[in-house]
């Protein structure tokens, strides 16, 4: 689980956080030009650390906050306290699109491997596409996905739905039905965040768009229904060449 810190603010001496744990205390010290120092307490020193920080001008926050790391180029490594929980904030800040908790005691295996093969088709750069993986086999509380690529939202969703996970969006109203078989409604929530043209093409190259799902999807008639549509000419192939001529 993320650890949630105690901070504490100066004015020009930068922002010091502790972290309390069954047997240890977590201690990070970010320097005003935002260099990341850590350390690692006995319970027993946790009053006495917190009172020399206090007589030093250090003033409290009123929540506790997530500390994200981060490894420079250079090899300093540098660090932020936030509000936001780490699996829910890209460093990039690309904005978040939507989200799922992580059930606990699910093997992601399967998953994995299944959004590796439909990645595989798609656009983005393979960069991109291999760090959303790592986050995913990562995570401890969040599956998430960002406003880097549509795809991921799609197939996070795709997964959730099928699985009866409550997926959370940071804005607006989820389509009701999965990403396959809700193509227009999905393009439409999705456009909050990405071009429509990206979202289309995204959805042709999961084979989850409009032509997909009207002719690959069989159509059931039965009875009298089956009799009415062939009186009026509609029979199943009638159908899917009318499909095929409307406008995607």
């Amino acid at each position: 689980m993320k650890q949630v810190f105690d901070v504490y603010v100066h004015d020009t001496k930068g922002t010091w956080g502790v972290c309390a744990r069954p047997g240890k205390v977590l201690l990070a010290h970010i320097t005003p030009d935002g260099t990341l120092k850590e350390e690692r307490i006995d319970p027993v020193l946790l009053g006495a650390e917190v009172a020399k920080r206090v007589r030093g001008g250090f003033r409290r926050r009123a929540r506790g906050l997530y500390l994200r790391r981060k490894q420079e180029a250079d090899g300093r490594v540098t660090g932020v306290f936030s509000g936001a929980h780490p699996e829910l904030e890209m460093p990039d800040g690309h904005d978040l699109v939507l989200f799922v908790t992580r059930p606990l005691g699910v093997s992601l295996d399967d998953a994995i491997h299944d959004w590796e093969k439909l990645l595989a088709c798609n656009s983005s750069s393979a960069s991109v596409r291999d760090s959303w993986i790592e986050r995913m086999r990562d995570a401890e509380q969040y599956l998430s996905a960002h406003a880097d690529a549509p795809v991921f939202a799609l197939l996070l969703a795709q997964w959730a739905y099928d699985n009866n996970q409550v997926v959370v969006p940071s804005k607006g109203g989820l389509p009701s039905e999965k990403p396959a078989l809700a193509p227009i409604a999905w393009r439409t929530f999705l456009s909050q965040w990405f071009d429509e043209r990206l979202v289309q093409r995204t959805q042709e190259q999961l084979g989850w768009s409009v032509r997909d799902l009207l002719t690959c999807a069989p159509v059931e008639v039965h009875g009298d229904d089956k009799h009415n549509q062939k009186q009026n000419g509609q029979d199943d192939e009638g159908w899917i060449a009318q499909a095929g001529m409307a406008s995607f």
